[in-house]
Parts: structure tokens; C-alpha cells; sequence
């Protein structure tokens, strides 16, 4: 009977641990009520890095919880980071070529890690939105460096090699501004060079052609 017990509970602790380990990760998304509608927002994919594409992730269900199966055209959102902002239009999910009821989702590719803001704002059947979202840890996930999840090397960023780029143009934009320079300055000497043999020139013309006076007796 001890047996017994010991193999039932050995097989409920291996059943629990696949369960875990096979369970589908979670997504942190802010869930919000605005008015008479329910909002499920974040990344479409997460953990969220940069330099992969990504969208902003947005669940619709109306009063009664239950998916908004239309989304008026007037619904936009703001994507903003470090100052900056892009806005995009949502479109309805249609993963795996069939639509999500109540999900729209509006494509956008983050460069930069940091702290992300979703301006949702517009309409729907005539109600006006304007709310916003931001990452945080009780929200959603904070766009991260990609070279946090790289192994064994880390590849330089795209941000990183466009920084490179831009000091290495900036480098050869100085080098060529001092040849620049420095042809104009030779090219200026070269001038007075010439002016000043051809005045030299001229005085020594004078000097030659300079008539003799009258001789005087001895």
C-alpha cells in the first residue's frame, strides 16, 4: 500500500512539473476598462528586443467581455521612445491566415532599448479613446538590447554599427575638408608665386630697356 501511494505521488509530481514546463509563456499585458470597453495591451512578442520586428498588441472585448469584431478606421496609436514618436494604424490579426476575434495589432520594428509609451486614441462606434500605456514591470516588457539574449558572441547592434558608420563619415568629412583646405591654400601661394615672378619679370624688362646718358669728357 506504501508502495502504491509513493508511485501515485511520483506520478502526480512528474505530471505537475511537464505541465509547467510545457505551458505556453505568459505575456505581460496591461488590461484596462475604458468606458464601455476592455483593453488588452502590449507587445505582440515578448521578451522584446531590439532589432526584431515587432507590433503593439492590442485585445478589444466590449461591455460584456466579449471580442469587438470590428475596428473603426479612426483608431491609431503612438508609438514614443526617448523623445520620439511614430504613428501607426491598427490592423486585425490574421496570424496563421485567419483572424483573431477582438485582436488588432499595429507593426513596428524598435532600434533602441528603453522605456516604450502606446498612445491609443480615435474612436470606436463613436466613443473617443485617448489613453495611454507604458512598459513598466506591472505592465507590459521594456523593449530590451538584443546583445542580452546573444550566445556565445555578441554581434554588434545595428545601432551600434550605425553609430560606427556615422563616426567614421564624420571622420573622412574632416579629412576631406583639411585636403580641402589645404589644396585652396596651396593654390593661393601658387598664385602669389606667379604674381610675384611676373612682377620680377617686369622689373627686370625695365631695368634693361633704361636709357643710357651722355657720355662726359675726360
Amino acid at each position: 500500500m506504501r508502495r502504491t501511494t509513493t508511485r501515485v505521488f511520483v506520478l502526480v509530481a512528474a505530471t505537475a512539473v511537464l505541465a509547467v514546463v510545457s505551458a505556453p509563456a505568459a505575456f505581460a499585458h496591461e488590461s484596462r476598462k475604458v468606458g464601455r470597453w476592455n483593453f488588452d495591451v502590449g507587445w505582440q512578442i515578448e521578451p522584446t528586443y531590439t532589432g526584431f520586428p515587432n507590433a503593439v498588441h492590442l485585445g478589444l472585448n466590449d461591455a460584456n467581455d466579449k471580442p469587438y469584431l470590428t475596428l473603426g478606421d479612426t483608431l491609431k496609436v503612438d508609438v514614443t521612445t526617448g523623445g520620439k514618436s511614430i504613428t501607426l494604424a491598427f490592423q486585425p490579426n490574421f496570424e496563421g491566415g485567419e483572424g483573431e476575434l477582438g485582436v488588432y495589432i499595429a507593426a513596428v520594428l524598435p532600434t533602441r532599448p528603453g522605456t516604450y509609451a502606446f498612445r491609443i486614441y480615435g474612436t470606436i462606434k463613436g466613443d473617443k479613446i485617448d489613453q495611454t500605456f507604458t512598459c513598466g514591470e506591472t505592465t507590459f516588457d521594456c523593449v530590451k538590447d538584443a546583445a542580452e539574449a546573444q550566445f556565445p558572441v555578441r554581434d554588434p547592434s545595428s545601432a551600434q554599427l550605425a553609430t560606427k558608420i556615422d563616426k567614421a563619415a564624420g571622420r573622412s568629412a574632416n579629412a576631406a575638408k583639411t585636403a580641402k583646405d589645404a589644396a585652396d591654400q596651396a593654390k593661393i601661394l601658387g598664385y602669389v608665386g606667379i604674381g610675384l615672378g611676373a612682377l620680377a619679370l617686369i622689373l627686370a624688362l625695365a631695368r634693361g630697356r633704361r636709357p643710357k646718358g651722355p657720355k662726359v669728357a675726360a
